[in-house]
């Protein structure tokens, strides 16, 4: 049986201050393994703003957290080449992986993901997580 993805919305329609802002940990759902984090950009206007989004992983109930994926972005319009239309959302996925890299590790009751969002401007966002 499928288990159905899970979206977390960590920081809904915020204004994000210059400097870090941290959200989680959250405890994703037992027996996923992929992961993926998006920022809303709709209102990213300004050709100066950089924005920078990170998360951590926890696999021991969150006592030691190691970096995991991140992605930066920048402010102003972003046309998608293929559909010609604003691009909306910037996303990032990830997979958790055994210690080989090739294997897929589902989540379980002592996963833990964190992250933090790093403005360089003021920025209103929603920052929303996803786990399936």
């Amino acid at each position: 049986m499928a288990i159905a993805a899970t979206n977390v919305v960590v920081l809904s329609n915020v204004s994000l201050p210059v400097g870090t802002t941290a959200f989680g940990p959250i405890t994703p759902p037992p027996d996923l393994s992929s992961v993926q984090i998006s920022i809303d950009r709709t209102l990213f206007t300004s050709l100066t703003l950089v924005i920078s989004l990170s998360l951590e992983l926890s696999r021991d109930g969150g006592v030691n957290f190691v970096p995991w994926i991140a992605l930066q972005t920048r402010g102003g319009t972003i046309t998608n080449p293929r559909t010609l239309l604003p691009v909306t959302n910037d996303l990032i996925r990830g997979q958790l992986l055994d210690p080989s890299g090739t294997v897929p590790l589902p989540t379980d009751s002592l996963t833990r993901i964190r992250g933090s969002v790093t403005a360089n401007e003021i920025a209103v966002t929603t920052v929303t997580l996803t786990v399936a």
